[in-house]
């Protein structure tokens, strides 16, 4: 079941995300599933340094967000 998080991210979070995304290198999507034919999107490289930290943020904002936290809580997370 997918769910909306309204507000996940502050205007502080974003801007530094889409800063981190300017100076990143990016590579095929497909890295992360490479059996889905249909995939086709740039993502990340999972090396480069803003990768962890573009991660880290999200993390922190999703384990500190109540909507989250009620909702559910996986016990394990992929990398996003």
């Amino acid at each position: 079941m997918f769910r909306i998080i309204d507000d996940l991210l502050t205007c502080d979070q974003v801007a530094q995300i889409l800063k981190l995304a300017d100076q990143a290198r990016f590579a095929d999507g497909r890295a992360s599933n490479p059996h889905n034919k249909a995939k086709n999107n740039l993502q990340i490289d999972f090396g480069d340094p803003h990768f962890r930290e573009t991660s880290r943020i999200m993390m922190q904002a999703l384990s500190q967000h109540r909507v989250f936290n009620d909702a559910e809580t996986p016990a394990r997370m992929a990398p996003l």
